[in-house]
């Protein structure tokens, strides 16, 4: 990840010809401290590699940087520096800061909203992707969006230099015990289902008949007895469908969305309101989904993805004592719902699972 662009500072006055005389000394004090500190590599921090005055007041630094101290960093650690030097000597303050022409490239070829806030243009070509952003005021640079945007950004690169490689790993040592051959080799899955403990109910979900349920429970209570309760955790209950900004705030919106199932409410409480859809359902005995969608509002919850969401949820804003650390829950009340597109296969891949967590 690199980045170029334009820092302009707008001054409180014209700057003298003194001051100018002076500035290269204050780039190549800016370039050997303050842009690359703490970032091992230089190359990891920012240069100026060009400067000038334009309109009397405005200092304009042509800027190169990488992934550690980003160009909007880089105006906020020059601007502390330039602060310093222009306030002491020539009575001088920086009323804005502004970023123009920034432009970041990445590694690989990737795809970027233009709806996302300060992209403007989006180029791809020859395994490279150059952002190019709208310009920044000094209120836009220290909103948290922008390092979000950059974070999305690098997570992005991140993901395409690592994904689709071999495995990451590497054998380090293998037992001398011989792997046996299992006994059983067939599918259990058609055989549950042939002998009638487990009947498809629809994509990725089963009824389990007394039978099957039985073996599953006491597969459970084993776990429990033998591991969960021995370790200190107690159960809980937690519920199955959550508001999208509790989501939002663990990050499964943002990393999981695509193997998430959602929930809307109805438009109404009214049942008059939906009179004429229960007609034609009467009638047709259809329920048609692009007719039953207009009858619901957009999704504001999603369905139990994990059961660490209503943990944290449970915990926001809370402060504890070091004392009743760790807390020690699991729930084993209900499903969780994910949507495995392509890997659905009998009940060891599905979209209604019962777990213990």
């Amino acid at each position: 990840m690199k980045f170029t662009g334009k820092i302009l500072y707008v001054l409180s006055k014209p700057a003298p010809e003194k001051l100018k005389s002076e500035l290269s000394n204050i780039v190549d004090e800016l370039n050997k401290t303050v842009l690359v500190k703490g970032v091992g590599k230089p190359e990891y921090g920012a240069k100026i590699v060009g400067y000038t005055i334009v309109n009397g007041n405005v200092l304009v630094f042509n800027v190169v940087s990488g992934r550690r101290v980003k160009i909007h960093d880089a105006a906020l650690r020059a601007r502390k520096k330039l602060a310093e030097v222009l306030g002491k000597k020539y009575r001088i303050g920086i009323r804005n800061i502004v970023l123009e022409d920034v432009i970041i490239e990445l590694e690989g070829e990737h795809k970027v909203s233009l709806k996302v806030p300060y992209v403007k243009n989006v180029e791809v070509s020859n395994g490279r992707t150059l952002i190019y952003l709208s310009t920044l005021e000094e209120s836009d640079i220290k909103k948290p969006i922008v390092d979000r945007l950059i974070k999305l950004l690098y997570e992005k690169e991140q993901r395409l230099l690592w994904g689709g490689k071999a495995e990451h790993w590497y054998l380090v040592k293998e037992s001398g015990v011989k792997r046996k051959i299992p006994p059983f080799r067939e599918d259990p899955n058609k055989i549950l289902e042939e002998i009638g403990w487990i009947k498809r109910f629809s994509i990725g979900q089963w009824i389990y008949t007394p039978p099957f349920t039985y073996l599953l429970n006491m597969i459970k209570n084993i776990f429990l007895d033998k591991v969960v309760k021995p370790l200190g955790f107690q159960e809980a209950t937690f519920p199955k469908m959550y508001p999208l900004e509790v989501g939002l705030r663990t990050g499964h919106l943002r990393g999981t969305i695509n193997s998430m199932l959602f929930a809307s409410l109805p438009v109404s409480y009214d049942i008059a309101e939906f009179e004429e859809l229960i007609d034609y359902m009467y009638v047709t005995n259809k329920a048609p989904a692009e007719e039953v969608g207009k009858y619901v509002k957009p999704p504001s919850y999603f369905l139990c993805f994990a059961q660490c969401e209503p943990f944290y949820q449970f915990f926001s804003k809370e402060i504890l004592s070091e004392e009743s650390l760790p807390i020690k829950w699991f729930d084993q009340a209900g499903p969780s719902f994910r949507w495995e597109a392509g890997g659905i296969y009998g009940v060891e891949r599905v979209i209604e699972f019962h777990r213990v967590e």
